[in-house]
């Protein structure tokens, strides 16, 4: 998004926005340190903040002890004056939640792709969960962000392990609905999940979804780079994958993979959840598919630079006995380089791309952080 400076309007949305984003993450800030924090002048700063406040964005808390001076009166964000919707498609399933203004979720609602076979009849569904959330909420709708795997061109998926959403572009399929929808990457918004959780950059940490596919991204200061080849390195010499090659991570790793080799070893088509009440079946495909996805670590780390990962999606839910294979193998294999490297296991796991599509929602159609961070503000 490109900006005019010199340009009157431009400068008062982007101070605007600036002033949003500091009072979300600052307590105690009066209209005189928001100020000095941002280098705005103080009727400039006064302006927004009367404005902000008659919009019912953010309110007054009281006034401040000080040592000297005329006391200030401190400013919040009023998190329960608008709302913003998530939505998260996953292969099997889709969840919608509605979000206040501090990403706080406030309800959310599952349902099952299973007797669902167009596109129209999946936003109908989802269109008809966001409004009775709205209707209980009573609160404005800034927008909406849905997030899913696939290849994501603009508003258009492009590819995707669901079918029917092959080729579909969001703009047009959600087109006249009442308040703006917007496409991302589940990846996207694993990413801003766990920036939101830890409240810092998270710069050049290696992001690495183990759920029932693949994937991975390097997250920068301001946006997050997909590896498309992380899932689809070669490890094996046998194993057909559904990209059409032999012996990606993907047929080791993945939920996907592991409920294939169960079942070419006899075993029911059952998922890792359910594997896990008879582990002692399945421990040894559990146990190779954690060794894997620590080897390609290894892979990746050399290959990005990444300082460190996060281990996000179902799989990492994973009792802690095969965290530490993968841990063990990063460690014995990579060596002294890669053995001090943290990896992380994510504190929203599978429900990472539903927080962060919230997450996305109020960056997108209310704070902007990432258009004030790509500008150096």
């Amino acid at each position: 998004m490109a900006m005019e400076f010199s340009r009157p309007d431009n400068a008062r949305k982007l101070n605007r926005l600036r002033v949003l984003s500091a009072i979300n993450e600052n307590e105690n800030l009066t209209r005189a340190s928001l100020s000095t924090l941002l280098g705005l002048n103080k009727v400039s700063t006064g302006e927004i903040v009367s404005a902000l406040i008659a919009e019912g964005y953010i309110e007054e808390t009281g006034k401040l002890e000080t040592r000297g001076g005329r006391p200030g009166t401190a400013l919040r964000l009023k998190a329960d004056s608008a709302v913003v919707l998530g939505c998260d498609i996953k292969t099997r399933s889709c969840q919608v939640a509605i979000f206040d203004l501090t990403a706080r979720p406030l309800r959310s609602e599952q349902f099952p792709l299973e007797g669902i076979e167009s596109a129209e009849e999946l936003r109908d569904r989802i269109i008809r969960v966001a409004a009775k959330m709205v209707q209980l909420a009573k609160k404005k709708v800034l927008g909406m962000v849905i997030a899913t795997s696939g290849n994501i061109q603009g508003q258009t998926l492009a590819s995707t392990p669901i079918q029917f959403l092959t080729g579909t572009d969001f703009s047009s399929l959600f087109e006249g609905c009442p308040f703006p929808v917007a496409l991302e990457s589940s990846l996207e918004a694993e990413a801003e999940a766990e920036r939101f959780h830890y409240q810092i950059p998270l710069e050049n940490l290696l992001l690495v979804n183990w759920g029932e596919h693949l994937a991975s991204a390097l997250i920068l200061k301001d946006r997050i780079l997909p590896n498309t080849a992380f899932a689809h390195m070669p490890v094996a010499r046998t194993g057909l994958c559904h990209c059409g090659g032999i012996g990606c991570l993907e047929t080791i790793s993945s939920g996907y993979g592991i409920r294939v080799q169960a079942i070419s070893q006899g075993g029911a088509d059952i998922s890792v959840r359910e594997m896990m009440k008879d582990e002692e079946r399945y421990k040894g495909l559990l146990e190779k598919a954690a060794q894997y996805l620590g080897r390609a670590l290894i892979n990746a780390f050399s290959a990005t630079g990444a300082r460190g990962a996060i281990i996000t999606g179902g799989l990492a839910n994973l009792p802690d006995y095969y965290y530490a294979l993968l841990l063990d193998i990063v460690e014995k294999e990579g060596g002294p380089s890669f053995s001090q490297l943290p990896i992380y296991r994510s504190e929203y796991r599978e429900k990472g791309s539903l927080q962060g599509a919230g997450v996305l929602a109020l960056d997108r159609f209310f704070f902007q952080k990432n258009l004030l961070l790509s500008l150096g503000m």
